[in-house]
């Protein structure tokens, strides 16, 4: 036979095998309490104290109650599953253990040794598991070579995401999760919780076209441009060009790809660098070559040889003129 004592209710419950309450004998007194109790655990020597520690400073919902239970045998089993699951927010229930630290070692039931006419006591504990959330990323055409944690719980050390890289661009930050704008720097901290996402943002690269003037040596106003440089992203941008005017007496000769004037692009004044889809935009410079100008002239000889022919060099707008008699 076996009784479990209420001490706050001040009354005893007969139980049977499964330790349902059967009956109540309630006491006047508290001298008839204290007499009734006597004459129970008299008959009824061995005493075992059961509790359950939440094993956390945690709010923990369902604690199992169980009070002190006195039988006439001195090996006791406790079933597990007659006794309720607790629950702890960001946790799962994993069963109970016989010490704060550790995983669980209580199976379907714990059984207790009694010493006659005393109460043995045994503490069970908590074990608790933290919920796992995801993490996930959104690269947006960037890549890492170690992978961010997929994966995280309320006690993983801060997690400090890897930026990834990503060709022809710089990395801007993350969105997602708490980050309204691009964060460069993120770290979620112990302690978090909740499913996450983030996503990689990007700025383009950029280049400078540069176009520049070269004319005979020692000259300064020979032409002009209608651009000096453009910059654009060096992926989607498209060039716009530069545009080259001659100065009086002087004439556009073309656009060049190196200073020297050896590699010619365009014969045009106008010139548009252009580049394949395969193909990126960098820092270049493009040069537009001017020579001296050609003059019309009307030169009176006094020469009677009609066949009589002149070389003649003209410079600049306002130079001597002279010939020579190339028979």
């Amino acid at each position: 036979k076996t009784i479990r004592f209420d001490p706050f209710n001040c009354h005893f419950a007969e139980e049977g095998a499964t330790l349902y309450l059967a009956s109540v004998i309630f006491c006047n007194t508290l001298e008839e309490a204290e007499d009734k109790v006597e004459d129970q655990l008299k008959e009824h020597p061995y005493g075992y104290n059961l509790t359950f520690d939440e094993n956390t400073t945690d709010k923990v919902s369902n604690m199992p109650q169980i009070y002190p239970i006195y039988t006439t045998q001195k090996i006791h089993t406790f079933k597990m599953a007659e006794y309720a699951t607790p629950s702890r927010t960001n946790y799962t229930f994993g069963g109970w253990k016989t010490s704060p630290t550790g995983t669980a070692t209580v199976g379907e039931t714990y059984t207790m040794t009694g010493t006659q006419d005393d109460t043995v006591d045994a503490t069970l504990y908590a074990h608790w598991i933290p919920v796992d959330y995801t993490i996930s990323y959104d690269l947006a055409g960037g890549n890492v070579s170690t992978d961010n944690p997929t994966t995280y719980n309320i006690e993983s050390e801060p997690i400090t995401l890897i930026n990834p890289p990503r060709e022809n661009y710089t990395f801007k930050g993350w969105t997602g999760t708490n980050l309204s704008v691009a964060t460069p720097n993120v770290t979620i901290p112990t302690g978090s919780t909740g499913n996450r996402s983030y996503t990689a943002v990007w700025e383009e690269n950029t280049a400078t076209l540069t176009y520049e003037m070269v004319g005979p040596e020692g000259e300064s106003d020979f032409g002009s441009l209608t651009a000096n440089s453009e910059t654009l992203n060096v992926v989607t941008g498209s060039a716009v060009g530069s545009t080259a005017s001659a100065s009086y007496g002087y004439r556009f000769i073309g656009w060049y790809s190196d200073s020297s004037c050896t590699d010619l692009l365009s014969s045009d004044t106008n010139y548009t660098p252009t580049k394949s889809t395969s193909e990126v935009w960098s820092n270049k410079t493009y040069y537009a070559k001017f020579d001296y100008g050609y003059a019309d002239l009307t030169i009176t000889s006094s020469c009677n040889d009609a066949d009589q022919q002149f070389i003649i060099i003209v410079k600049n707008e306002g130079d001597t003129v002279t010939g020579e008699d190339i028979d």
